[in-house]
Order: structure tokens, then C-alpha cells, then sequence
């Protein structure tokens, strides 16, 4: 499934030579073998012992780097990650969420995930990140259905969210929705900042208040980004293959990790910010 997808870019065999024979890879080999790569970190664990991909290291190597070019050109990025950039595809989404998790005018939901690296050469201390180890901070932004419509790791681990999403250009589009009196916002947890396009939850709220319920819609969608993580997961969503859930456990501890949010911005930022989600538990408030 993957690999078809991928045929175009990696469809042309690779030809192993040595003095008594050729061997040919073909390009769903290619793929697999890059996978199987992507998803341990390891040359030997799953390639050099599986008795159904007997393939020498230098060959991995070789199939990771048709795939991996192939997995970043632009037209292929841009098929499968795809921002909702026209109002009708805004309103699409905007009511996929208000379907399934009851909150209106959302376009996605935001979170930072951290992809394990390599101690860097250079520039170590921009990638050590909170827990300890090197990492890319990776920016995932995801619709109702899990697929993901923005995706950003350029930034290191010792980076926090919020300083990854203020200088992302999807910030500024969503600003600029505001302008033309478009009301859309992203869902954060507490590790972004309040602002009129990106909503966070309430700290503490008192059962029974419409700021707590509130909070419980809002964490509700959040947890999508659990399930969402990069273009060969989108391939997989299209061909609507069943994705697993975290455990109630696991999601309890993600729910706990949020950094609390610090004054990083002027205050007429925040106070704007608190005025939209004020009007937005207004409007949840009418249709309980």
C-alpha cells in the first residue's frame, strides 16, 4: 500500500553487481526495508535477521535514500499533508469537529512531539531536550480524522511548543483568517498560549461550571495528535486501515506532561485570547 504509493519515485530497480551475479531490489523491497528503518533505528534488528528481507547493510542504506528523497519531494508532501487553505475546505473540517466532539469553529489540533536523535555535532545544546535526551521537536497538526494537515521538524528538542508555533507561518495565516472575520482556531493544551486562534484549556476549573465543561470538550480532541504521526500514517488513512488507540494509562500520563503556560507575549495578545475563548463557552454553553 505504501510502497504503490511511492512506485513513482522509487520504481526504477537498483542493480547489485558483484563478479558472479546481479541481484535487482525492487521498489516495494525499497520500501519495506526503509519502514522496517524508520521504525526500529536499526540496520540489524529487523533487516539483517528477517528470513524475508535478506538484504546487506550498504543495500538499506542505499533503498533508505531513494525512499527518504522520495518521501520529502514537495508534490508528494503536498498530497498527502495538506493545510485546508480555501473556505470550503475550512468548513469541511470545522464541521467534522463539531460532529464528532461537539466544539465549533476548529480547524485542527496542535502538539508537539519529540522524535529521537543522534547526539548532533554541532549546535548539541539546541537539541537536548526536557526529558533528558537529543530530539527533534516535531509540530503535528491534525484534523477529526486523524489526518495530518500540518507537520514541522525543523526546530530541536530543547525548543518548547510554543516557541515552535510562534514562528511557524500557520500562525500567521490563522491571524490573518481573523482579520477577514473568519472565527478558526486550533486546539492546544496548556503549553501554547491563549490567543483568538488557538484555544487552550482552563486550569482548575469547579465541576459543574461551563468553564469546566468546557475544558472537558476541549481535551476531548486534543488526543487525536496521539494517533497522527507523519505522511506514510496519512497513506495508511486513506486506505482507511484500522489505527489503535492509546491505552486509558497512556493517555492519563500525556494528559499530566502539559508545561503550564508562562507571559511570553504582550498583554493585549492574552487578553484577546481570553475574550475569544470566553465567547467560545458562551456558544458551548447554548447548545448543552
Amino acid at each position: 500500500m505504501a510502497a504503490g504509493a511511492m512506485q513513482p519515485k522509487t520504481k526504477h530497480p537498483t542493480e547489485l553487481k558483484s563478479e558472479n551475479f546481479i541481484v535487482v531490489i525492487y521498489y516495494f523491497t525499497k520500501v519495506l526495508a526503509s519502514s522496517s528503518f524508520y521504525a526500529y533505528g536499526s540496520y540489524q534488528r529487523i533487516v539483517g535477521v528477517s528470513s524475508y528481507n535478506k538484504m546487506h547493510q550498504v543495500s538499506v542504506l542505499n533503498c533508505m535514500r531513494v525512499v527518504t528523497k522520495a518521501l520529502n519531494e514537495e508534490h508528494f508532501r503536498k498530497k498527502y499533508i495538506r493545510f485546508p487553505h480555501i473556505r470550503e475546505e475550512r468548513n469541511i473540517v470545522q464541521h467534522g469537529f463539531y460532529q464528532k466532539f461537539g466544539i465549533p469553529g476548529v480547524l485542527g489540533c496542535i502538539d508537539g512531539t519529540h522524535i529521537s536523535i543522534l547526539r548532533p555535532v554541532n549546535y548539541e545544546e539546541r537539541y537536548f531536550n526536557r526529558k533528558r535526551y537529543h530530539s527533534l521537536n516535531a509540530q503535528i497538526v491534525c484534523d477529526c480524522n486523524l489526518n495530518i494537515i500540518s507537520f514541522d521538524a525543523s526546530h530541536g528538542g530543547a525548543n518548547q511548543d510554543s516557541f515552535v508555533w510562534n514562528h511557524h507561518p500557520l500562525k500567521a495565516h490563522l491571524e490573518y483568517l481573523h482579520t477577514q472575520n473568519e472565527t478558526v482556531y486550533l486546539l492546544g493544551d496548556s503549553g501554547y498560549p491563549l490567543r483568538p486562534s488557538l484555544m487552550t484549556p482552563i486550569i482548575d476549573t469547579r465541576a459543574g461550571t461551563v468553564q469546566r465543561h468546557y475544558t472537558e470538550v476541549h481535551c476531548r480532541a486534543p488526543g487525536l495528535i496521539a494517533n497522527a504521526c507523519a505522511v506514510i500514517h496519512n497513506v495508511a488513512n486513506i486506505e482507511r486501515l484500522p489505527i489503535e488507540s492509546l491505552p486509558p494509562h497512556e493517555e492519563q500520563v500525556e494528559s499530566t506532561m502539559q508545561i503550564p503556560h508562562t507571559a511570553e507575549a504582550s498583554a493585549n495578545n492574552f487578553a484577546a485570547g481570553e475574550k475569544a475563548r470566553s465567547a467560545l463557552i458562551e456558544r458551548l454553553n447554548i447548545f448543552v
